[in-house]
């Protein structure tokens, strides 16, 4: 009898429970920029918050903060709360500065295990070039020397 009146008392918590949950998203959100506005990353992110407002049903804003190749912006949004409602568009420099942090020794802003990629935007090719009058003409050449 006990057992089946526990039965019977979940069961009448458990639609309480799911009446409780908020729908997601019920406020807004916040996309972070880690570039100043009007450059590539900045361009590219307000085109898709609106796509993002259409689909969410929520206004979607942008948070622009630049400094440090964009480490300042990345560890605004690694370090928020993890709700959703902070997400982060950002280029390459994203593996860069954690890396860089370790080779100078100091505290990593951020670490890329904070944070989950979700969608691939863009593919941003990055280029190791050298002046044409230098005497290396291949990374073999440039790391050999």
């Amino acid at each position: 009898m006990t057992r089946n009146l526990l039965w019977v008392v979940s069961l009448l918590a458990f639609p309480a429970a799911v009446g409780a949950q908020e729908p997601f998203p019920n406020r807004p959100i916040t996309m972070v920029v880690p570039f100043p506005p009007g450059g590539f990353v900045d361009l590219t992110a307000r085109p898709l918050a609106a796509a993002m407002e259409k689909t969410v049903r929520q206004p979607v804003s942008i948070s622009n903060r630049p400094g440090a190749v964009g480490a300042v912006g990345t560890a605004v949004a690694a370090n928020a709360k993890p709700d959703g409602y902070t997400v982060l568009i950002t280029a390459s420099t994203i593996s860069l500065v954690p890396e860089a942090d370790k080779l100078f020794d100091r505290k990593p802003a951020y670490t890329l295990e904070q944070l989950v990629p979700i969608a691939l935007i863009w593919t941003d090719p990055t280029n190791l070039v050298v002046s044409s009058e230098s005497p290396w003409k291949s990374i073999n050449e440039l790391v050999a020397d």
